[in-house]
């Protein structure tokens, strides 16, 4: 959880110094792979995207989608789309997804050449509610 809750790559476990820290606070741990965190995060993703859903789903008040577009150290763009609402007088804030440019560029040559289908097209038009965010 550490990896993602902090944003380090998930290669950091393999890190000699990170390792040897592991290996002075306990000599037989066990540190799973790059690999492994990955797959474990993107079930993780998989069994919470349906809770996340039936949340904004079942809010009653304003939903407020914000996009922010960033680089990454290593040059990387991306685009990060998160919700926000207010709960118990609170503002709280929901991380829905990040795009790296690409896809988005993409996506952006489609509208334009007009490929996307009608429904589409009314979908990424329609206005954030909360049982369409929840869909």
């Amino acid at each position: 959880m550490w990896i993602s809750c902090r944003h380090r790559p998930f290669s950091i476990v393999e890190d000699p110094e990170l390792l040897v820290i592991f290996r002075m606070l306990y000599r037989k741990v066990k540190v799973p792979s790059a690999s492994t965190i990955s797959r474990d995060i993107r079930e993780i993703h998989l069994f919470t995207r349906k809770h996340v859903g039936n949340i904004l789903a079942s809010y009653e008040g304003h939903l407020h989608l914000c996009l922010d577009g960033w680089t990454s150290p290593n040059v990387f763009s991306f685009l990060g789309v998160t919700v926000h609402r207010v709960l118990e007088g609170k503002i709280n804030h929901l991380v829905l997804d990040f795009i790296k440019y690409v896809i988005l560029l993409s996506l952006l040559i489609c509208l334009s050449e007009s490929v996307l289908t009608d429904p589409l097209l009314d979908r990424l038009t329609k206005g954030y509610t909360g049982a369409y965010l929840g869909e």
